[in-house]
Parts: C-alpha cells; sequence; structure tokens
C-alpha cells in the first residue's frame, strides 16, 4: 500500500523537502532509495518469477499433480505472479523517483491491483483449508463435492469477487502533491481503506484458517485414539494411513499460511501506526518501512521454497526440471564445442548427398564405396570401384558379405566417435 497515508507524513525522498537537509542526508538518499531499494526489489521479482513460474509448469504439466489441494497452489503462484510483475515495478518506482511523474492511472492501477491479488492470496489459503477439513473429516462425501471440475469453479468465483469488491480502491487513490514540487500515489480516508485492508485480508482470513485447522486436528487426535482402540483391520490401518498422510499435507499448507502472517504482520503494523499515530522521522524508520514492504512482497518467493523443502512430490519435479535444463545445457555447449567436426561424422540416410557433394574425406569415400559401388567413380579411382564390385558380387554369391558389412558398419561409427583435429582416426 502507499506510504504516504496522511498529507503530512515523510515522503520517500525527505532531504530534499527538509530545509535543513544535510550532504549526508543526501548520500543515504541516493545510496538506500536510487541503489539499494532497486537492487532488492530487482531480486525478489527474478526469484519469484522463477520460483512461481515453476510450481506452475510443474503443476500443469503432470496430470498426477492436478489434485484440488495443488490446483489452488496453482491459484497463489498466478496471484503471486500478478503481484510482482505489476505491483513490485510501481512500488520500485515510487521510492527511487523523485517525484511521480507517470499518469494517474498506473497509481490506481497499482493499488487495486495490489488489492486484488493479496484478497485473492488469502481467500485462497482459506478455501485450501476448507478443503482439507472436508477431505479428512468428510472423505467419502468430499469425492463428489471437492472435484477438479468444482475447484476451478472455485477458484474463478474467487477472483470475480474479489475485482468487484475492490472496485472503491480504484477512488481511494490518486496522485497526491506535497509542498510545491513533490508528487506521490497517495490515498484519501487512509484510516478507513487501511482498517478494512488489515480486517479483510489479514484478521479474518487467519481466524477462518485457524478455526478449520484447529477442528481438523481435534478430530484426528480423537480419531486416533479410536483406531488404537479397534482391532489391526486392513482397512481401518488403511484409513487411518491415509487420514496421516492428509494430515501431512495439512501441516505443509499450516507452515504456508504462518510464513505468509509473519510477512505481511510487519507492514500491517506500519500502516496502521503511520495512520492512526504518529510515523518517526528517523532513518532507521525510513529503512524499518521499506524493510516491511520489500518482506511482505517476498512472501511471493517463498511459498516455491516451501513445497521444495517439505513436499517430497514437488521437490522430485523440481529436481527433475533442474537435471533436463543441465543436460540440455551440456548437450548445447558439447554441439557447440564439437561443431567443426561435423562434417567427417557419416549420414547413412544422405548417402547419395554424401557421394555427389564431393566434401567427404578420401577415408569416408573409401567406406562409402563399399556400401554404394555408385560411389567409388568419386573417390578414389578404379581400384576402389573393383573392390566394391568384389564385394557386391561376394554377398550375391552368399560369402563374406556378413564380414565385410559389419567391419564397414564398425569402421563408420568408429569415424564417427573418433575424431583428432578434423580428421577421422580410420585405423582400428
Amino acid at each position: 500500500m502507499a506510504e504516504e497515508a496522511e498529507d503530512n507524513l515523510t515522503t520517500s525522498n525527505p532531504s530534499f523537502l527538509d530545509p535543513e537537509f544535510t550532504w549526508e542526508d543526501i548520500r543515504f538518499h541516493f545510496i538506500f532509495y536510487k541503489i539499494t531499494v532497486p537492487i532488492l526489489y530487482g531480486l525478489i521479482t527474478v526469484l519469484g518469477l522463477v520460483g512461481n513460474v515453476l510450481v506452475i509448469f510443474v503443476i500443469l504439466s503432470k496430470r498426477k499433480m492436478q489434485t484440488t489441494v495443488n490446483l489452488l497452489l496453482l491459484n497463489l503462484a498466478i496471484s503471486d505472479l500478478v503481484l510482482l510483475t505489476i505491483c513490485v515495478p510501481f512500488v520500485t518506482y515510487h521510492y527511487a523517483a523523485d517525484t511521480w511523474d507517470i499518469a494517474e492511472f498506473f497509481c490506481k492501477l497499482w493499488q487495486f491491483v495490489l488489492s486484488v491479488s493479496i484478497y485473492v492470496t488469502m481467500y485462497t489459503l482459506v478455501a485450501i483449508s476448507v478443503v482439507r477439513f472436508l477431505t479428512i473429516v468428510y472423505t467419502h462425501r468430499s469425492k463428489t463435492t471437492c472435484t477438479n471440475r468444482n475447484t476451478i469453479l472455485l477458484i474463478v468465483s474467487i477472483w470475480i469477487v474479489m475485482l468487484l469488491v475492490n472496485i472503491p480502491t480504484l477512488f481511494s487513490y490518486k496522485v497526491k502533491r506535497y509542498g510545491l514540487a513533490y508528487k506521490y500515489c497517495g490515498v484519501e480516508n487512509g484510516r478507513r481503506v487501511y482498517l478494512t485492508f488489515f480486517l479483510f485480508t489479514y484478521v479474518v482470513p487467519l481466524a477462518l484458517i485457524s478455526t478449520f485447522y484447529l477442528l481438523l486436528m481435534r478430530f484426528l487426535t480423537a480419531n486416533r485414539k479410536q483406531s488404537s482402540l479397534r482391532s489391526s483391520n486392513r482397512s481401518v490401518a488403511s484409513e487411518r494411513r491415509g487420514r496421516e498422510r492428509a494430515a501431512f499435507a495439512s501441516r505443509i499448507l499450516m507452515v504456508v499460511v504462518v510464513v505468509f502472517a509473519f510477512s505481511w504482520l510487519p507492514l500491517h503494523v506500519h500502516l496502521i501506526w503511520a495512520n492512526f499515530g504518529s510515523q518517526p522521522q528517523t532513518r532507521g524508520y525510513q529503512i524499518f518501512r521499506v524493510m516491511c514492504h520489500c518482506l511482505a512482497y517476498a512472501n511471493s518467493c517463498m511459498n516455491p521454497v516451501i513445497y521444495n523443502y517439505v513436499s517430497r512430490d514437488f521437490r522430485k519435479r523440481f529436481a527433475g526440471i533442474w537435471k533436463t535444463c543441465s543436460r540440455s545445457l551440456l548437450r548445447h555447449n558439447v554441439n557447440e564445442t564439437s561443431g567443426t567436426n561435423v562434417i567427417n561424422t557419416y549420414d547413412y540416410r544422405n548417402e547419395n548427398a554424401t557421394c555427389d557433394g564431393g566434401n567427404s574425406s578420401v577415408a569416408n569415400s573409401r567406406h562409402l564405396s563399399l556400401r554404394h559401388p555408385s560411389c567409388a567413380s568419386t573417390g578414389s579411382g578404379h581400384s576402389e570401384a573393383a573392390e566394391a564390385r568384389r564385394i557386391q558380387s561376394a554377398s550375391v554369391a552368399g560369402h563374406a558379405p556378413v564380414v565385410a558389412s559389419k567391419q564397414s558398419s564398425i569402421e563408420m561409427l568408429y569415424i564417427t566417435k573418433h575424431q583428432e583435429n578434423g580428421v577421422p582416426v580410420t585405423d582400428l
């Protein structure tokens, strides 16, 4: 959210507005806002883009991975990508530029997309907690309710509702002026906007998620005690193992929720402090408010890391993608290194072209003549042609063609695989 919730707040360029600024203030402003902030946000954007694109690819590339919960995780990745590609560049410009020189439309777009993406993220996490609760507690009923089709409809509904709910954000933000020269993206009625934002993107969703997970843990605890009193029935044991796996998956998702809560808490504290209290004017607080934004946006990079460390399926898929990319890169480098020797390799699919091209070496011509006598005249003379005719006549008579054919194939394979300085090695 925009920092300047009130007209008298400290701006991101205090040094040039304060009549008592010093050269030390100018130096701090340049190093922190012009260099450090763009680098930090640039790293967040790159890491977030790579991680979330990997998550999307892993889920969409394998049908096995397209489960109900994974489709919701896919929606989280899409929401994070929207935030990183649209919001992070604007917040970087907001801090690094000396004034807001771009159109007011971009101010409204930044805050609208930011609000929508955070609402979508939080209520997707709520949906995940509900799905996990239904899947474990009402196992049989959930098979007809928690389907992929219904999950996709739920995801589309979340986006539509959040886009409509956040329309007032477009009218709450505008480009405001501080003094004579400085313009910034500010908010009208900041207390109402930020209090609503805090309640409905933090307090209410976390309360719902915590409630569902507490009910789930209570059910699992009671079910574990009852299972220990039952007979060691195979179906009962199998059902118990399934619930334990589901509980493990629920704990993974709980980690995602906890990380989100801690990542966004400092920014909410700052926004409430700035709107309902008195914002300090010190350099330490300027660093703190920028770090609050960095931590909140960095949450969009953390989910892929969490999946990699706690989910075996995601870890295997990520490792497979890494190995595939490494092999492709290595193969590309090898091809580039050995590219000058390609003319010396024998192509069985294009033998006539090799004969007629006239670019093959003498050794290659000799072996070509063994397989195709028509090539002998373009190769190494009458002796080569005579030898070719002799081998061909021997093959008709049933004498030694197998040996000659095998020898020819072995020699050509050797030519292909063993070369020195672009010249094929023919002596076996």
